[in-house]
This record gives structure tokens, sequence and C-alpha cells, in this order.
């Protein structure tokens, strides 16, 4: 499975389920509006991450491996039943889509050009975790005060950030 961001699904020429958040309530990891993009392959944008979106990927990919095309509310509690901390509720609207240009064509991109996904540490985690995020509509910048670990490699869309100090970086 391979994580995209959501402006490059318009290229996909396959069936896809979109997941949009439809309704909240409490403590939840997006908003209303917010949505991602399902394939047997892919994913295109987030919402929200965790036991939620495992959920609701499973549910998706076996709609599009068993041919079934339907549109499905789902309720789920964010809560300890299925071991996610936010406490609140989200209703979700799972929809069949021919492609990925459908799947897209009433919808606005909520995300922001910066949106900043900050990584501390520059270790072996930090190096895998920065790489695969560039996939995702965050701007990643990776800070560590070891220039040897930070500089290890040098992946493209990645800012690289030497802080001596990184927890007054924090505060700044």
């Amino acid at each position: 499975m391979k994580f995209n961001k959501l402006h490059k699904v318009k290229n996909y020429n396959k069936e896809i389920y979109k997941a949009k958040i439809i309704k909240t309530d409490g403590s939840v990891p997006r908003e209303i509006g917010d949505f991602m993009l399902i394939t047997i392959e892919d994913i295109f944008g987030s919402i929200g991450g965790g036991y939620l979106e495992f959920i609701i990927i499973n549910k998706a990919k076996n709609f599009l491996k068993k041919k079934i095309k339907t549109n499905e509310k789902l309720n789920i509690p964010l809560g300890p039943g299925i071991g996610q901390c936010c406490g609140g509720y989200v209703q979700i609207l799972l929809s069949h889509h021919l492609n990925g240009k459908e799947s897209i064509e009433k919808e606005e991109f909520n995300y922001k050009v910066d949106d900043n996904l900050f990584i501390f540490g520059a270790g072996h985690i930090g190096q895998a975790l920065s790489s695969i995020s560039t996939d995702l509509n965050f701007n990643v910048h990776l800070v560590d005060s070891r220039k040897n670990f930070l500089f290890m490699n040098e992946y493209k869309n990645i800012d690289y950030i030497f802080a001596e100090k990184p927890w007054h970086f924090i505060k700044s």
C-alpha cells in the first residue's frame, strides 16, 4: 500500500472508494468534509489515521476485491473500543466511484499548502518516517542536533533543519 498526495488522484483510472467525514461529535482527528480515497494499491489523503483509517481502508478494499459498488454510512465511536483516544464520534460516507477524477469532481481540497509535519530525530526511524511522509499532504521538516544523522540522506521534498537545542526550536 502506498500513500499519495490527494491531488494526484485525478490521474487514477480504476474504481475507487471515497471515505468522507459527514458528521462529527466531540474530539475528532479531522473535520467535516475531509476525505480520503482508497484503491487496492494506493491511499490518497487521510481522514485522521489510526484504527479509524484501518477500518475504512479494509472495508473499501474488501468492496473493491469483491466488486461491490455501494454507498454506505458508517458510524464510528473514537474511543477505547477501537483503540483510539480521541473520544469523539465520526460518521463516514463510503462511496464508490469509477475513477479518481470522478471521485473529486465536487470536492474542495481543504488541506493548506502551509501544513507542516516536523519530525524530531534523524536516526533510522526519523529518516524512514520522513521519507515516506513526503507523499502525504504536508511540508516535511526533519529536525536534529546531530549533523551526521541529519544529512545521512538527502531526500527530495524534505526540509533538513539543524538545531543545536531542538527543544528551543519548538518554543520559537
